[in-house]
């Protein structure tokens, strides 16, 4: 329940109590009570409405800590929501789209592309050598080192390409609305990016880029299959170079 649906229900109660009390004020009270008591005298109309509104005002009065109150838990249950969710859809140790979420972007994707005929292609990242980082320097410089490669990719691609760590050491960065040269453009610009900044007591790292676009196969299975043997073709080729999927 939202906050707005929230005041909203009490909006519908006190609008209610009001309703129901001019009912009886004006209408149900003279036809009613006569019945029980025989010198029955019938307000006028000014102590009917001085009844109404005060009964308003006090039911009005009487909500306002369960109101209050209502609102905190409300905000504090959106907050555990949208952090549930987040964990759902990140990685813990980059803050980037989980491979679940990006899987689920992707086919979002697949399906804008065959509906409109719309470019997409995705890059393939792996970072070279990175289980000598971790067996020489252990696996908090290995964390370390992930999170800044993350960093350095969030800062070098467009605000609409969408990155994601895809398992261990491999990010991945879907392309909307980019052709197979547009992705490899791409991820050039991101081996020099990685490639040519220091980290720190881990030096210089470079990584391997895989890239292919969709084609007459729309399916995200063969698309990343693609561009997995292309990434692959990259690391045999000897490792910081960007290899291509054939359409």
């Amino acid at each position: 329940m939202t906050k707005l649906q929230y005041y909203g229900i009490l909006l519908i109660v006190i609008l209610t109590i009001i309703v129901l009390g001019v009912w009886w004020e004006f209408w149900a009270e003279d036809l009613v009570v006569p019945w029980f008591i025989e010198d029955y005298t019938p307000e006028s109309d000014d102590e009917h409405w001085e009844y109404v509104l005060s009964i308003a005002a006090f039911n009005a009065i009487a909500l306002l800590i369960p109101a209050l109150i209502g609102s905190r838990l409300i905000t504090r249950q959106q907050m555990l929501t949208d952090e549930l969710q987040q964990m759902a859809e990140t990685d813990y140790l980059t803050g980037l789209y989980n491979r679940s979420k990006l899987t689920e972007r992707l086919t979002v994707e697949i399906a804008r592309h065959q509906r409109f005929n719309r470019e997409l292609s995705v890059v393939l990242i792996d970072v070279d050598y990175f289980k000598q980082t971790n067996d020489t320097m252990g696996h908090y410089a290995g964390d370390r080192l992930l999170k800044s490669i993350s960093a350095r990719i969030v800062d070098t691609i467009r605000s609409v390409d969408v990155p994601g760590r895809w398992g261990g050491e491999e990010f991945l960065v879907i392309c909307p609305e980019t052709d197979l040269q547009g992705a490899t453009q791409l991820a050039e610009k991101l081996r020099q990016s990685i490639g040519g900044a220091p980290f720190g007591e881990l030096g210089s790292k470079t990584v391997s880029c895989g890239v292919a676009a969709v084609n007459t196969d729309t399916k995200l299975v063969t698309l990343m299959n693609r561009a997995d043997k292309a990434l692959y073709t990259a690391k045999h080729a000897g490792r910081n170079q960007v290899a291509v999927a054939p359409d």
